[in-house]
């Protein structure tokens, strides 16, 4: 299948992700419209824990996905420093402010370009 068009099998895998996604993300049908489709969206993803991230690409999603819905890097303990070395476009540093209290984080990207879509 060509352009952004999803295959049934990879449209259903995506799928599973919405109860995840309803939970954490204020605007969840817009997320799960883009991801599902791939598609990049025009405004940011508001989360419930007051966190605002806007992507640039579609492969975004998949950070949100880890940091954001999953939790694979856990919950930082408040009054934390944080060194975000790699930060990409930001999003475990986004994620790190609105869920730990009094947190200090440095967020260093890989390039400029990464620095760009960090800043919004």
């Amino acid at each position: 299948m060509g352009g952004s068009v999803r295959s049934p099998g990879k449209l259903a895998r995506r799928l599973r992700l919405l109860p995840l996604v309803a939970r954490d993300v204020e605007n969840w049908p817009a997320f799960m419209y883009h991801y599902a489709l791939g598609f990049v969206p025009t405004r940011a993803y508001e989360f419930r824990n007051g966190a605002r991230l806007k992507i640039g690409r579609g492969v975004d999603h998949v950070p949100i996905i880890e940091i954001f819905l999953r939790r694979d890097y856990g919950t930082p303990p408040d009054d934390a420093v944080i060194v975000d070395l790699g930060a990409n476009i930001g999003v475990f540093s986004i994620y790190a402010t609105a869920t730990a209290r009094n947190a200090r984080v440095y967020a260093y990207p890989p390039s400029t370009s990464c620095y760009r879509r960090m800043c919004g």
